[in-house]
């Protein structure tokens, strides 16, 4: 590969990197806080999951979603892979393995060791996700992306050079104690995982397939079929229909360079109602976290008062405990001078 293409390559990468604000663990260890659902639906999922093509291209340098995770009925990438596959050729079945799919999840998370930051956009494989899974199934620790009764969380990364597999390996491991978020206002920060993922086209895909140049376009939407009858006179019903910018997706498709305007659609109904079911989701979360950290403030004072009327008791004890001990001894005493006195008996009459 040409060193000043790769060089160009890399840069643009680190900048798209930097744009969206994606975390990275460090090696050892990492303490974090993984943020719930980004609607702020605490029975939606933490994560958003799917798939990737990766060294696609003449170059190999080339990655996209894979359209069936995204939902589509047909890849052609997988439908690449699977050919190769059935070669049964060793460098065919090298070539796919390097282009099949891999699970890829991203979640919303907090680097608690520098909280300066903000929100940011953590990326894994499926390991960190099934382990994070199962802490939450765990009844002993419960949900750990609850902002309210969730929990802080260890990421131990041990990189590949210290592993038998060579490959980087991660341990989750949750806080003992559970712990609200420190600041209700990330969960107005929070990014759409989602929108995140833009696949190219089928069209491109297949042109990569094939070897050749294209421009890298997010997946169409499709556009309604033409009627072939009669056209309909009667005055259309319900929502005006989405206007498109340059075939791109009506909603949740290009964003501009800071990621927060979407610049793909036009002030859609549809679009605009769904921005604001979201608000709505997160700001109700919101004002819950504040009213639990409040609550959880308040009993702080109590325990102030409590000890003063334990030492009330404790002294009682004590003399309770002194009179019976003085009670025993004086019991003792009286014994020990009655066998005294029977002794010295027994000898005056001895004499």
């Amino acid at each position: 590969m040409d060193e000043e293409r790769a060089k160009r390559k890399l840069a643009e990468l680190k900048e798209k990197r930097k744009n969206r604000n994606f975390w990275m663990a460090k090696p050892n260890k990492n303490y974090i806080r993984v943020l719930p659902n980004w609607t702020g639906d605490l029975a939606a999922d933490f994560y958003y999951e799917t798939q990737f093509h990766k060294k696609l291209g003449t170059g190999r340098d080339k990655s996209s979603a894979c359209l069936i995770a995204e939902g589509k009925p047909e890849c052609p990438v997988c439908k690449t892979c699977h050919e190769l596959w059935t070669t049964k050729d060793p460098e065919n079945s090298s070539l796919a393995k390097d282009m099949k799919a891999t699970t890829r999840v991203y979640y919303n998370v907090v680097d608690l060791n520098d909280k300066a930051k903000g929100v940011q956009v953590m990326v894994s494989g499926v390991d960190v996700l099934e382990q994070l899974l199962a802490w939450c199934t765990n009844p002993k620790y419960g949900d750990v992306t609850d902002p309210i009764k969730g929990r802080n969380v260890e990421l131990l990364l041990t990189e590949g050079k210290n592993t038998r597999s060579g490959f980087n390996e991660y341990d989750v491991q949750p806080d003992p104690d559970r712990s609200p978020i420190e600041k209700p206002e990330w969960l107005e920060a929070m990014v759409d995982l989602k929108a995140l993922v833009k696949p190219l086209s089928y069209e491109a895909l297949e042109a990569l397939m094939m070897g050749r140049q294209i421009e890298e376009q997010p997946e169409k939407q499709e556009a309604p079929k033409a009627e072939t009858t009669e056209p309909n006179t009667e005055p259309a019903s319900g929502p005006p229909p989405q206007t498109l910018v340059a075939g791109m997706k009506a909603c949740f498709g290009k964003y501009d360079a800071e990621d927060v305007e979407c610049v793909t659609c036009k002030k859609d109904k549809a679009c605009e109602e769904d921005k604001a079911k979201r608000k709505a989701g997160v700001a109700a979360l919101k004002t819950k976290t504040e009213e639990a950290a409040k609550q959880q403030e308040a009993p702080k004072e109590a325990p102030k008062e409590a000890p003063k009327e334990a030492p009330k008791e404790q002294p009682q004890e004590r003399t309770a405990k002194g009179s019976a001990k003085g009670s025993e001894e004086k019991n003792i005493t009286e014994v020990l001078a009655r066998i005294e006195e029977r002794r010295k008996k027994r000898t005056g009459a001895g004499a």
